[in-house]
């Protein structure tokens, strides 16, 4: 039978964490967490019409994979906002936020544009913020800009253990910028490695 993940209270980031990376994990319980993924996207179509996309380490495994990165802990996604002005960006993260408080998802936020959301019984994704500008440049939250959206949008779909899960088009550029050249070989890399981590919603 599947065990639940477990979770530990990580105190430097205030929030619940994996005490055990995919590599760790059962194959039935990575398909199921593959599939808990795709009905959050479904979901946030649905409800919020809005698009939700891997993005970072997640987006890295589908491309490179078609899985999970067997070292890393937790998925990364994106949600596109609706608005090109930050103002409205923010109003409409907020209204999000309040959303899934009131389902029991939300289980950290903060308004520099990240949460963590809890979805079915054994998943919790890290959600960031993303849009694109007045001028057409796409944003992430945490990293800034990737240059001109129409280079990523719209959305295309990868397979992650084999679901059809959103990612942006020409993934292969992101992942060069987030991970470097050498992306396509498996070594122990983070964004934070080659790019400044920064508070690009609140400008």
């Amino acid at each position: 039978p599947l065990r639940p993940a477990p979770y530990i209270y990580h105190a430097r980031r205030g929030c619940a964490a994996l005490t055990w990376s995919f590599q760790d994990r059962s194959e039935a319980l990575k398909d199921q967490q593959a599939e808990e993924l795709r009905r959050l996207v479904e979901w946030f179509k649905s409800d919020r019409g809005l698009e939700l996309y891997a993005q970072f380490g997640t987006l890295l495994g589908i491309v490179r994979e078609g899985d999970f990165i067997a070292g890393d802990h937790d998925v990364d996604c994106c949600y596109l906002s609706r608005h090109t002005d930050r103002r409205e960006v923010l109003k409409e993260q907020l209204e999000l936020y309040h959303h899934l408080q009131e389902f029991g998802m939300l289980r950290k936020s903060w308004r520099a544009g990240q949460a963590f959301v809890w979805q079915g019984g054994s998943l919790v994704v890290d959600v960031f913020t993303s849009w694109v500008d007045e001028q057409g440049f796409y944003y992430t939250s945490q990293w800034g800009s990737f240059g001109k959206a129409e280079r990523f949008f719209p959305l295309t779909t990868g397979r992650l253990r084999g679901v059809e899960i959103p990612v942006p088009r020409n993934a292969e550029v992101l992942l060069a910028r987030l991970y470097g050249p050498d992306w396509r070989t498996p070594a122990p890399s983070h964004p934070s490695d080659r790019l400044r981590r920064g508070r690009h919603l609140l400008g």
